[in-house]
């Protein structure tokens, strides 16, 4: 069966769940919310971050989830610009803007100035409901992201996330990195049902062996060889919504779901892109993912900029 992954986004919570209840049936409720339907012989997995805009690092967590992103942007606002650098920093083409309009001149030349406009929530629906994820992610080398674990009774150890390249199978033996802890995959769950097999899009549910929850927590990349690395030269790009930042800024950095403090080796200005050295303060597994930079601190956008290999 196909999947899809889906990120809600937009300044206001409440217009973020109204979206979100019409297309799926909530799941599960944490910083991030999630949601899933079947439809058409496709699973959607809805994701929405609950928590912002109190906290940045929802939003980013789902959006480094999506496939396609549904944006809800009435009139401009701190929240709307902080979402919008969001979404073009990681290059999120696919999507839909749910608007009266009035915005084009703060789109131009962003991911989003190429999102379906539409005005109503029935409308993202059936958009939402015609998209399909890629099936040629199936043939890549397996990549699961863990967004949560923990321990059951007379189970034992459960991760959950999604699959976002490749195919997991029961009995397989995996890597968790960082830490490169060895983890077996006694059986599979996806959408509620025992399965032998997932694929690319799946939200999993694995039970494991051989680590810990705390070996296999949040931000844990799940694959089948080893790929250690020690790069942290980066073309750093800062958003030109954002602070100057100096060697010295205390920042945070996410990969996927991994979350950690760093700081860059270079000055930037706003707009301004450079080679630069990311410091993290504990280590991190890229495999080839944008490095998102947050400045907490920050009186404009707190999503500030991207490092890339």
């Amino acid at each position: 069966m196909a999947s899809a992954n889906i990120g809600i986004f937009g300044a206001k919570p409440a217009e973020r769940e109204e979206v979100a209840k019409a297309i799926a049936k909530k799941d599960s409720d944490a910083d991030v919310s999630y949601y899933s339907t079947i439809a058409d012989g496709c699973v959607y997995s809805v994701v929405e971050p609950t928590l912002y805009p109190e906290k940045p690092m929802p939003a980013v967590f789902a959006a480094n989830l999506s496939d396609y992103c549904v944006f809800v942007a009435r009139e401009p606002s701190r929240e709307f610009a902080e979402t919008l650098v969001l979404l073009d920093l990681l290059g999120k083409k696919k999507g839909a803007l749910l608007t009266h309009g009035g915005l084009d001149d703060f789109l131009k030349d962003t991911v989003v100035e190429g999102y379906d406009r539409l005005d109503s929530v029935d409308a993202v629906k059936q958009a939402v409901l015609a998209f399909r994820g890629d099936s040629k992610l199936d043939a890549l080398p397996l990549k699961c992201i863990v967004d949560n674990s923990f321990e059951v009774k007379g189970v034992g150890c459960v991760a959950l996330g999604v699959i976002r390249q490749g195919v997991l199978k029961q009995y397989d033996s995996l890597f968790a990195e960082p830490g490169g802890y060895e983890v077996g995959v006694k059986s599979i769950q996806v959408h509620d049902k025992d399965v032998k097999m997932a694929y690319s899009g799946d939200r999993f549910g694995i039970g494991f062996k051989g680590a810990s929850v705390e070996q296999v927590k949040r931000g844990t990349v799940l694959s089948h060889s080893r790929e250690e690395t020690n790069e942290n030269s980066f073309t750093v790009t800062l958003s030109k919504f954002a602070d100057a930042i100096e060697p010295n800024t205390v920042l945070h950095a996410i990969v996927g779901l991994q979350f950690v403090g760093c700081h860059v080796s270079e000055a930037l200005k706003p707009g301004e892109s450079k080679k630069a050295e990311i410091v993290f303060e504990k280590p991190v597994f890229l495999a080839g993912e944008p490095v998102l930079l947050l400045n907490l601190n920050a009186k404009k956008s707190r999503i500030v900029g991207v490092g890339r290999v």
